[in-house]
């Protein structure tokens, strides 16, 4: 075999093996291939046992990291409201752990008391599916089952988490496949508050102010929270697309970009000339209630 046939078949070769890994990768399923880091930051011994459970139901299709070194470096960060990050910290946060998703888990058991019944165990349980590519809150899913004691509301709760894991791997997929065909909002840099531009520009401004609502369930279980949106307006001062920056869960990011875009919007100008621009519109939630 001379020189030029033995290039030939190396070449084809190394495509054959090529293509037969690539097909290979392709038949692979897509959860299979993902790293997840769990945790929950809450912790107490409820946490504990939903957290082993949940990694037992979700370890035969993801590759699940080490807890230790997980929790050393979120433990690390010291987040002051760890179910409440913005999409740069949970970024960076999944970088640093070496994860492709991270999972939030927030658990408790809570005795409780109706007009019905006297006394009731409530088990329930927050489950966040945050992307380390994005940053972004992909899945939120609230669990909670009544019992009249303890014991059977956490075992309710604990029973259903097969499920749930289902629908984390489910979602898994959905986010992989939609963050490769995905077009993130171009970032605008605002003009200096003291600059020459800026006293020529006025941003998009609300005709009139409407107040996100504080959901229900966010006031049952006392969350307080900052969400943070991206907001595009085009010329006309429409609403053409949202992106959430700072998540929390509890339905508040649904309330936020529900609200701006049922408010009327004048467009920004810059010396008069409507233009389209994109802003950061930050809502601060507390349980008023409970406050007082």
């Amino acid at each position: 075999m001379n020189r030029i046939t033995l290039y030939r078949f190396m070449n084809t070769a190394a495509k054959t093996i090529s293509l037969a890994f690539a097909f290979y990768c392709f038949l692979l399923p897509a959860a299979s291939q993902v790293k997840l880091a769990i945790l929950s930051p809450d912790k107490n011994k409820q946490s504990e046992a939903v957290l082993a459970e949940l990694k037992k139901s979700l370890s035969d299709n993801a590759s699940i990291l080490d807890q230790f070194l997980v929790e050393s470096i979120f433990g690390y960060e010291n987040f002051e409201r760890p179910y409440n990050l913005s999409v740069d910290d949970s970024r960076k946060l999944g970088i640093r752990i070496g994860s492709n998703f991270l999972i939030l888990i927030k658990t408790n058991t809570f005795r409780r008391s109706s007009f019905e019944k006297s006394e009731y165990y409530e088990s329930f349980a927050a489950f966040y599916l945050v992307s380390s590519r994005t940053g972004k809150l992909v899945f939120w899913k609230f669990s909670k089952f009544e019992k009249d004691s303890p014991v059977e509301s956490k075992t309710a709760l604990l029973n259903s988490l097969v499920k749930t894991a289902g629908e984390i791997l489910n979602n898994i997929r959905k986010t992989n496949k939609a963050e490769l065909e995905a077009d993130s909002l171009s970032t605008l840099i605002l003009p200096d508050s003291k600059s020459r531009s800026a006293k020529e520009f006025r941003p998009p401004l609300p005709y009139r102010r409407l107040q996100p609502k504080y959901t229900d369930i966010a006031s049952l279980y006392d969350i307080l929270a900052t969400i943070d949106v991206a907001v595009e307006f085009d010329s006309k001062g429409k609403v053409t697309k949202t992106e959430i920056l700072r998540w929390a869960g509890f339905g508040l990011e649904e309330s936020v970009i529900r609200t701006i875009k049922q408010m009327q919007w004048r467009a920004a100008e810059r010396n008069g000339v409507p233009l389209s621009i994109r802003v950061l519109l930050r809502y601060n939630f507390k349980n008023i209630k409970t406050d007082e």
